[in-house]
């Protein structure tokens, strides 16, 4: 599985979030925090479905999108192929939710070494639970912690770094107990949100 570099992540899911036109004007805090939530109640929903991505699957689009698949018009196949297969299964899912984050930290400029330091090594970690939405409720917990710390200190003194270094971590963990290699859906998450239309279609 690959690993995940924050301090090249984060500003990757802003500008990109930005050139979709998220950030033309400043979305408010709270109903960002929301969408996390709603990306993860997506994710039990796919759970629920039986919704997983093939291994097989995720090699040709990470092939497409790298230039070393050669089937004639790979490219331009990559969104169909990407909807077909990925979308909206339980590690789109999760990336859905890891993105938002990033892109969260990026907009309201927290500090992005800080939340490197502070975030966990996953491996280190383990929520305690074999039920997936168990599980997940203590990703949404961090989430709300997020929303607890900013409604007592706003964005001071470096309060938010810690909570969503938290949250970044518990979807990791999440990730790694139910064999997502949570890295690789985020890269081609962001590339099929590339093909998109402004605003993905959607009122914010």
């Amino acid at each position: 599985m690959q690993t995940i570099n924050l301090l090249e992540l984060i500003p990757r899911c802003h500008e990109a979030a930005k050139a979709k036109g998220f950030w033309d004007v400043r979305p408010n805090a709270g109903q960002l925090l929301m969408l996390v939530i709603g990306e993860l109640g997506e994710a039990q929903e796919a759970d629920r479905k039986g919704r997983n991505a093939g291994a097989l699957d995720i090699d040709r689009l990470v092939a497409m999108s790298n230039g070393t698949y050669h089937a004639p018009q790979s490219s331009e196949d990559y969104p169909w192929f990407f909807k077909s297969t990925v979308k909206d299964t339980v590690g789109d899912e999760l990336a859905d939710a890891y993105i938002r984050l990033c892109d969260f930290a990026g907009g309201f400029n927290l500090d992005l070494a800080l939340i490197s330091i502070q975030k966990c090594d996953p491996n280190h970690w383990v929520i305690g639970t074999d039920n997936f939405g168990d599980a997940l409720l203590t990703c949404v917990q961090a989430v709300m912690d997020m929303q607890k710390v900013r409604l007592r200190t706003g964005f001071a003194n470096n309060c938010m770094e810690g909570p969503l270094a938290d949250a970044l971590t518990w979807i990791e963990v999440l990730a790694r107990q139910h064999h997502v290699d949570l890295a690789t859906h985020i890269d081609l998450k962001l590339r099929y949100n590339a093909t998109r239309e402004r605003l993905h279609g959607k009122a914010y």
